[in-house]
């Protein structure tokens, strides 16, 4: 059950042994037509496609509403109309506050119908919907697609990544990025919230865009700020934190298949967060086998012959040096996930189940943790309390109290001997988790009894994850999100003369 990164617990295959799939995967990638999957619910239509508000059939008693935005291999829209499409759905409602939640998929997955994504997303809409419409929320569902590789073997498959991870890099672009700030900040202008969901590749995608539109407002409030500043006091320090501009409640990576050295310089910006809810949780699963083996094969494939990456330089309380088994390689050949100087929580057992003092009553897990997990500053993790998931391959809704899986949140801890379920250290280093406990960027391990495998994220006991952070971690509402900038250069007073 636990995964490590130690070669001797995991032979990786040799180079050559992998040549047949390295030809396998460039013969097959892009066999996908180039099409999208939904049209706009306004001229013009594509009648080829499905549309794309998905609106309830006659009858149907549907408590969320969705739509579709598509993004083709570049990171253009396929249709702008279906931003107009979803900026009405969040804007028009019927008097209720929109709790806009948006999901972006991975590598094996799209935007048609029977997609299992898409079937999961809708599960996960109906029952926050059943529960936020007694509170006067009204959830609003968008699926963002973008083009996929459609193959029938599956190691070929998992290989495609070389080529998806290329796409993945275009479609986090300007669009995207302007697509899911205007939407959230539609959300806001209605006294709603946002929640922004990625999985796999899609979760790339997302780290990416979030990343780009955070340090660009705090870089935005770190010039509006430097008037008030003397060039002597700004270059005292080589850093300074601004309050960003951040309309979303909360961003949650689902297996993320991104390097984590990208993970490592957002995680470094979110470093001096104080003791608030954080703004992006990463959850992977320890069982994952396609961003925990097949992701290190791939990147290490794609670093041959590429010069080394260099050595992190760690503060230390007596100097800075270079940490000897902390190289950039790590980062480069991991995901955050896998990765054991990002990780800095995780999800066991709880060790002395909870009685039931205090707790508001609910008839499934999923409502439970909405009911009563909540921010706690105190707790060591950040979590009030324990929280419950229902049993692994159930598919019933409301299973006995009895059958409730409890979990805890625990920190990492910063020394060898860390949980079986956790990667290990390499032998004798003491480790140095970035950010620790008080960074904005969580990067949390979960067992396989919750999330199995790669594409467990809509679960039942995923998705009664998925409310327990949700009810923990939410922002408050324009909260200020703190983010640390290199000082900025002090700006130039009237009669100064730029040299050139």
């Amino acid at each position: 059950m636990s995964l490590s990164l130690s070669p001797e617990r995991h032979p990786r295959p040799t180079l050559w042994s992998l040549a047949p799939v390295v030809v396998a995967t460039g013969l097959f990638a892009g066999c996908t037509n180039l099409q999208p999957y939904r049209a706009s619910t306004t001229p013009p239509y594509n009648q080829l496609a499905q549309p794309s508000r998905a609106l309830p059939r006659p009858g149907e008693d549907r408590h969320y509403q969705l739509a579709f935005i598509e993004f083709d291999e570049f990171g253009d829209y396929w249709n702008a109309d279906q931003v107009h499409d979803a900026h009405r759905m969040i804007s028009k409602g019927d008097g209720r506050v929109p709790l806009m939640i948006l999901f972006i998929h991975g590598w094996k997955h799209n935007a048609s119908e029977n997609d299992t994504n898409v079937r999961g997303f809708t599960a996960l809409l109906e029952q926050i919907g059943q529960r936020e419409k007694k509170f006067g929320q009204r959830v609003c569902g968008v699926y963002i697609g973008w083009r996929r590789l459609s193959a029938t073997t599956e190691v070929v498959k998992e290989f495609s990544i070389w080529d998806r991870k290329r796409v993945a890099a275009q479609v986090a672009g300007v669009p995207l990025t302007s697509t899911v700030l205007s939407l959230a900040n539609a959300a806001r202008a209605a006294n709603g919230q946002s929640v922004l969901i990625g999985h796999s590749l899609g979760a790339r995608v997302l780290e990416r865009t979030v990343a780009q539109a955070i340090i660009g407002q705090a870089a935005i409030k770190s010039i509006e700020s430097q008037g008030s500043h003397e060039a002597s006091d700004s270059t005292k320090q080589r850093k300074l934190t601004w309050n960003a501009e951040w309309p979303v409640r909360l961003v949650i990576l689902l297996n993320s298949a991104s390097e984590s050295v990208y993970s490592r310089q957002l995680k470094l910006a979110l470093s001096r967060w104080g003791d608030n809810p954080p703004a992006i949780v990463a959850i992977t699963s320890e069982t994952d086998w396609a961003t925990g083996s097949v992701f290190p094969i791939a990147m290490g494939l794609e670093r041959l012959g590429k010069p080394p990456g260099r050595n992190y330089r760690v503060k230390t309380d007596e100097s800075v040096s270079p940490r000897p088994n902390e190289s950039q390689e790590i980062y480069l050949r991991t995901t955050a996930g896998h990765n054991p100087f990002m990780i800095d929580r995780y999800v066991a057992p709880t060790q002395s189940p909870s009685t039931n003092a205090g707790e508001k009553p609910a008839d499934n897990p999923f409502s439970w943790n909405l009911e009563n997990v909540r921010w706690d500053s105190q707790s060591a993790a950040g979590f009030s309390r324990s929280f419950y998931t229902r049993p692994p391959g159930t598919n019933a809704e409301y299973p006995p109290r009895d059958q409730w899986l409890e979990w805890d949140l625990r920190m990492a801890e910063t020394h060898t001997e860390r949980d079986a379920s956790l990667p290990r250290y390499p032998a004798g280093i003491l480790p140095h988790i970035i950010g620790e406990r008080l960074s904005g960027y969580w990067v949390v391990r979960v067992p396989d009894k919750i999330v199995h495998g790669h594409d467990g994220i809509f679960d039942l006991p995923a998705i009664d994850l998925l409310a327990a952070f949700y009810a923990a971690c939410g922002r408050k509402p324009n909260a200020p999100l703190p983010v640390t900038l290199p000082t900025a250069i002090p700006p130039i007073k009237p009669g100064m003369q730029m040299s050139g």
